[in-house]
């Protein structure tokens, strides 16, 4: 009894002593340090940790420069902690934000036993730019049909893009409008809003300014003036044209039987829609009377011309 007593005690120490001298520790790292993804700009702490199993470990975080170099503990500049632990952390604040010199820093922990050295997967810090807007969009003013297109450039990490009207006073997302440009190909009367574009990216998001398209209606001259027949001396006689578009003024012209036309001043009331005209004479008889009509930041229209008869 004795005997096999003793076999069993020396056959558990044999195995202790031949687990202790493996080389083969990969089964100790039960979670590798993972790579991150950081703001440029911001600040707080960023770390790195692994976890293993149950033993005696030594630890040493490895930075990547030109080759596996170990670090330390600092203070100075950007802080270092834990350098010798589980965690490794990187301390950033206003003085020493996060920076693009920070992007792709790769790091790894040696992990050692009386068994033998380890190391985890190289973890890698991956620093985004935020976005921010170079140029911004410009407001328009269009007639109707006339095509409009905003346009902003940003700048930063993969942005995307997303424009908004605001029509009711409330800001909507226009469908499928997600590039740096917004074009409307037809411009229509209820297209006259606001709008903005909206910058995101995983740093977080941006608004352009707000701009605003107006919409003219087309130029056009609707009701043309109807000829006049009246008697010699009458003083109600007039002509009358209405037109569509924007900041219209008028200019009336009077041409004589097989004469020119020829503008008639403001002074005897031919710059506005209705012409009165003065009290008529046979000498005026087979007058042409027309307007053209200006707006639309300076087109112009010309309506048919109404035959006077006295």
């Amino acid at each position: 009894m004795k005997k096999n007593l003793r076999f069993i005690i020396i056959t558990v120490i044999a195995a202790l002593l031949l687990a202790g001298n493996s080389n083969d520790l990969s089964a100790s790292i039960t979670q590798h340090p993972q790579n991150v993804s950081l703001c440029s700009g911001s600040t707080g702490n960023v770390t790195f940790s692994i976890a293993v199993s149950l033993g005696i470990y030594s630890y040493q975080w490895e930075i990547y420069d030109r080759g596996w170099v170990e670090l330390v503990n600092t203070t100075k500049g950007v802080s270092i902690s834990g350098a010798t632990t589980t965690t490794l952390t990187f301390g950033f604040n206003s003085f020493n934000p996060i920076s693009s010199s920070f992007n792709g820093t790769q790091v790894r922990c040696k992990v050692s036993s009386k068994a033998g050295t380890i190391y985890s997967n190289t973890a890698t810090a991956t620093v985004r730019t935020p976005v921010s807007i170079g140029t911004q969009p410009i407001s328009a003013t269009r007639v109707v049909g006339e095509s409009v297109t905003f346009s902003v450039s940003a700048s930063g990490t993969s942005p995307s893009y997303q424009w908004k009207t605001n029509k009711t006073g409330i800001w909507a997302s226009i469908s499928g409008a997600v590039s740096n440009s917004y074009t409307i190909a037809s411009v229509a009367s209820g297209d006259a809003a606001s709008y903005q574009c909206t910058v995101t990216n995983s740093c977080g998001s941006v608004n352009s300014s707000i701009v605003t398209l107006t919409v003219w209606a087309q130029l056009a001259v609707t009701k043309h003036p109807a000829a006049v027949a009246s008697c010699q001396g009458t003083t109600a006689a007039s002509f009358t044209v209405t037109a569509t578009g924007n900041s219209l003024t008028y200019q009336w012209q009077a041409q004589p039987y097989r004469g020119t036309w020829a503008n008639i001043p403001a002074a005897s009331g031919g710059t506005v829609k209705t012409y009165l005209l003065p009290a008529l004479t046979t000498a005026m008889n087979n007058y042409s009377f027309r307007c053209i009509v200006t707006g639309n930041g300076g087109a112009s229209v010309t309506s048919n011309s109404a035959l006077l008869t006295v």
